[in-house]
């Protein structure tokens, strides 16, 4: 069975997992602590990230649906603050150009 959508779990290497989606995990380490499970991928450059961290307590499904619901929340949030500043720019362009016709 295939999740829809569990990929916005992942933390890091995302454009990595994208070109080789069928190899990408076989490259990782897999680690585990009493609540998790930790795929890392290491480079060649000593570099090492955390790419995918899968909580053994709490079902995937709640952790892929709440992960989706702070994406969207986010970009709500991002929106609303575009806007925002999108309105505050209008308004002191009006209030420019207002006073320099009058």
């Amino acid at each position: 069975m295939r999740l829809h959508g569990w990929e916005c779990l992942i933390k890091a290497c995302r454009q990595h997992y994208d070109q080789y989606p069928e190899d990408f995990f076989n490259w990782c380490a897999v680690e585990h602590t009493p609540d998790s499970i930790i795929f890392v991928k290491a480079y060649a450059d000593c570099t090492e990230y955390n790419v995918l961290e899968i909580d053994i307590n709490k079902p995937l499904e709640d952790q892929v649906r709440e992960k989706l619901d702070e994406i969207e929340n986010a970009k709500k949030y991002n929106e609303e603050k575009i806007r925002e500043q999108e309105l505050k720019t209008l308004k002191r362009l009006q209030e420019k150009y207002k006073t320099e016709t009058t």
